[in-house]
């Protein structure tokens, strides 16, 4: 029953999140923190989810022409360090205060 839920709640919150931004985060997060996960298992989760998001606008972005391809390879070292430097600043916060700071958000 709760993978029934919480599969709704991925459901909605996707569905509204393609017509309004923030929304996805809003409620998938707070669904996955309902459900008792840690919040470092649920923003992981979350942060995974929304990468289908990104393939499926990257994939608009071809089709339009609306690349610049030249800058492609500088912002993904760029992207990938930064996601790396964002991931160690997560994991030195304390899992309650990161729990109160993503239910704040």
């Amino acid at each position: 029953m709760d993978l029934l839920i919480l599969f709704i709640i991925g459901f909605l919150s996707s569905f509204l999140g393609s017509f309004a931004s923030g929304t996805t985060s809003m409620l998938s997060l707070t669904g996955l923190l309902a459900f008792g996960l840690p919040s470092y298992t649920a923003l992981a989760t979350h942060r995974f989810g929304l990468f289908g998001f990104d393939l499926g606008g990257i994939q608009e972005y071809i089709k339009h022409n609306k690349i610049d391809w030249k800058l492609v390879p500088v912002l993904s070292v760029i992207g990938i360090i930064s996601a790396y430097i964002g991931s160690q600043i997560i994991l030195s916060v304390d899992e309650e205060l990161l729990t109160k700071l993503v239910g704040y958000v």
